[in-house]
């Protein structure tokens, strides 16, 4: 194993140690879990579904489940670090083998360490126990084995057969496969692959269940959740919802704007592969947050190569032995350090699903009207006793369906407040987004409050 491997796998695992600190937060986890545990084609899993969706990213849905089968959320949260680890170990190899390919020469380990640092830094909002962590992990196999393989040469026949198999597998995980096509692009025009490789994203595309209906699926998710929803991952980058979680992306973007200005920056990576997907990701991104991921793992060898430019004409470049040698003591300390803490429970204790599992003591069998966030909880905890109005699969409910939602919450439409009424039996509303209704509920002889609190309030018939 060579020196900058283990460097590799040493700060992947201290990354590791610091994603397993962070509980499971993504409430549409647990839908995904749920359905994962239905065979294809079941019936509609909440009250309000237009349609069956148990087929979009049902890959990585039947893993949830499964492995939370035999080994509970904690397995799942492992699972999901496991992916990250895997992924961030693969572009540390990619990074060190374009480095190498342009340099001629092995780069800085303190170097890698950077570049890796900012595409863990731009990510790290974003790296939630969902599918999309198969889809970070297959991106990142994707650009190793492109690099490896390429230029021109023979044997692609049966590299092409592979990577199909991983593209197949990435859009049946997770369907975001057109990621690959700007990167198998950059690699026909400017590494010498084979042209025909433009098409195996594309033959992926199709290859799950849904067929060419994906395409409608996708359109559809797009429309709700930017233009009716606005859901923050699918806001660009400096809306007020996402400014928080994407201050990474910018220090990132600022950093690499003054390092290619700077004197240093002018000798640094040049390379056309990593300078065309950065310039690509990157557009993306400002179109739409969810690609600041990507972009974090594009970009990560310009990162890398700036840094190293600027440690080689520093005093710390005329002491890279010694300063290796400290960055490995450095790491060695903080990871033991972290090893004697606990990773912590999978759900924080403020997580909806423990107020959820009283309510299932109380009500063993209901219909629920709920807040969509709370939806995929409600269903990991009571499916199939429990069928709630909706959840966060936002392509299959109707625009009819959004409709009685909003207005619902807006509490003034009395004749629709009295129909929910009497078609449920608990009330599982958020304390910010249902103000108005609460209100209204509040008046209602009908209704008595059952619980109110973490922003979570509920009623239920008397």
């Amino acid at each position: 194993m060579s020196r900058l491997v283990a460097l590799g796998l040493f700060v992947v695992a201290l990354l590791a140690h610091l994603w397993m600190l962070r509980p499971i937060d993504d409430g549409d986890l647990f839908t995904h879990i749920v359905v994962g545990r239905l065979p294809l084609g079941s019936p509609p899993l909440t009250e309000m579904e237009s349609a069956s969706g148990s087929s979009v990213s049902w890959l990585a849905y039947a893993v949830f489940a499964r492995v939370d089968s035999h080994l509970g959320l904690s397995g799942v949260k492992a699972l999901n670090v496991g992916l990250l680890a895997v992924a961030f170990f693969s572009l540390w190899l990619w990074m060190e083998r374009v480095l190498r390919r342009i340099g001629g020469r092995e780069p800085s380990g303190v170097a890698l360490g950077i570049g890796l640092l900012s595409a863990w830094l731009v990510s790290a909002t974003n790296v939630s126990a969902r599918p999309q962590s198969f889809a970070y992990l297959a991106f990142s196999l994707l650009l190793l084995l492109l690099e490896v393989w390429s230029p021109r040469g023979r044997g692609w026949g049966y590299r092409a057969t592979w990577l199909l198999a991983l593209l197949v597998s990435w859009q049946n995980l997770h369907p975001s496969v057109v990621m690959a096509i700007p990167v198998v692009g950059a690699y026909v025009l400017f590494q010498r692959a084979p042209y025909y490789l433009l098409l195996l994203p594309i033959i992926a595309t199709v290859c799950t269940p849904e067929g060419f209906s994906i395409f409608t699926v996708s359109a559809r998710n797009v429309e709700l959740s930017r233009a009716l929803l606005k859901v923050s991952e699918w806001m660009p980058p400096w809306d007020p919802s996402v400014r928080g979680a994407m201050e990474g992306f910018w220090v990132v973007s600022a950093l690499l704007v003054l390092g290619a200005f700077s004197p240093q920056g002018r000798s640094a990576c040049h390379d056309p592969v990593v300078g065309v997907l950065t310039l690509v990701f990157f557009a993306m991104t400002l179109s739409s947050s969810r690609f600041g991921a990507f972009w974090g793992f594009v970009s990560a060898p310009l990162v890398a190569s700036l840094a190293g430019v600027v440690v080689s004409k520093s005093s710390i470049g005329a002491r890279s032995r010694s300063v290796t040698s400290g960055l490995w003591c450095s790491l060695a300390c903080a990871l033991l350090f972290l090893l004697l803490f606990n990773p912590g429970e999978p759900l924080s204790s403020q997580a909806p699903i423990h107020l959820f599992r009283e309510l299932k003591v109380q009500f063993p069998r209901a219909r629920i009207f709920n807040y969509r966030e709370f939806g995929g909880a409600l269903e990991y905890v009571g499916y199939p006793d429990w069928r709630v109005f909706i959840d966060g699969r936002l392509y299959l409910y109707d625009d009819k369906t959004w409709e009685v939602y909003h207005r619902a919450a807006l509490g003034n439409d009395l004749s629709l407040v009295e129909r929910l009424v009497s078609e449920h039996d608990l009330f599982i509303l958020h304390s910010s987004y249902h103000k108005a209704l609460i209100g209204v509920f509040e008046l209602n002889p009908a209704l008595r409050l059952v619980a109110n609190r973490e922003g979570i309030v509920v009623f239920a018939k008397k």
